[in-house]
């Protein structure tokens, strides 16, 4: 009785599965033997040695080496304090009395509560090109997301993305959130993906996790848990969070030890 209520634990983390998507649970270059995982990944690349390594400016201390400051805060995860470009691990690191302070400092950061930065609020945007552009600025961290934007032309103001509420053409830019089905904008699930583009959606406007999706029988459907997946889609349809081992295991890159506790538990009851 004992050993199966360690048990239970696992097997209820499997029932829902969404993977919360941060730059530090990604897979490592080193991990993707794939070429053509690696090529798609936007933070590897394969080098002359047909090896996967990282790309170089993906990470704070390139803009230190390569003696461009100035791009420091380009990065969403990055920012420049004391001279030295470093990683931003919160918001709340930086200070600013207007959104301007702060989103010079930070795009990820820029809105201004009293004297600290926050995510940045749709609302802080004043034109349309950046805030479609929030869009892109949004990549994996250890921030946090806050909410895609959305320009809507109807009062000139940047708001937080309603799928039904933008353009057919505007749907198309939202690619794995919204979908565009029967010339109406509809948040994207799975189930209506076409067969051919059959990996993820967002879990909603934050954009802070995803849910993967698998073919079966033709069909795009939610994938319920890691075995349901092979050896491109481990990788691919989690958003290189999770790698396919030799053993033909789908397993995340950063995976806990709490299955190898409850094996190390079972021993010692065992015995």
């Amino acid at each position: 009785m004992l050993i199966y209520l360690i048990l239970i634990p696992f097997y209820l983390t499997q029932a829902n599965w969404n993977i919360p998507i941060q730059y530090s649970t990604l897979c490592s270059c080193k991990q993707i033997t794939e070429t053509t995982l690696c090529s798609s990944s936007q933070f590897c690349q394969v080098d002359m040695d047909f090896q996967c390594t990282d790309v170089l400016n993906y990470n704070c201390s390139y803009f230190n080496e390569q003696t461009v400051l100035y791009l420091c805060s380009e990065l969403d995860r990055c920012y420049l304090n004391n001279e030295q470009c470093v990683e931003l691990n919160n918001c709340t690191e930086l200070s600013g009395q207007t959104n301007q302070q702060c989103y010079q400092q930070s795009k990820r950061c820029g809105t201004s509560s009293g004297n600290s930065c926050e995510l940045t609020q749709c609302s802080s945007y004043s034109n349309e090109i950046d805030c479609n552009d929030s869009l892109y600025n949004i990549r994996f961290d250890n921030v946090g997301y806050g909410s895609v934007c959305y320009w809507n032309n109807n009062n000139s103001s940047c708001e937080n993305l309603l799928c039904e509420n933008v353009s057919a053409q505007q749907c198309q830019q939202y690619t794995n959130l919204c979908l565009l089905v029967n010339n109406l904008c509809t948040w994207a699930t799975c189930q209506n993906l076409p067969f051919n583009s059959c990996t993820y959606v967002w879990e909603g406007a934050q954009r802070n996790a995803i849910q993967p999706c698998v073919l079966i029988n033709g069909l795009c459907q939610n994938a319920n848990s890691p075995s349901q997946l092979n050896s491109l889609e481990c990788t691919q349809n989690t958003l290189y969070t999770y790698i396919y081992t030799p053993e033909k295991i789908c397993q995340k890159c950063q995976y806990s030890n709490y299955l190898q506790l409850q094996l190390l538990l079972l021993i010692i009851l065992y015995y």
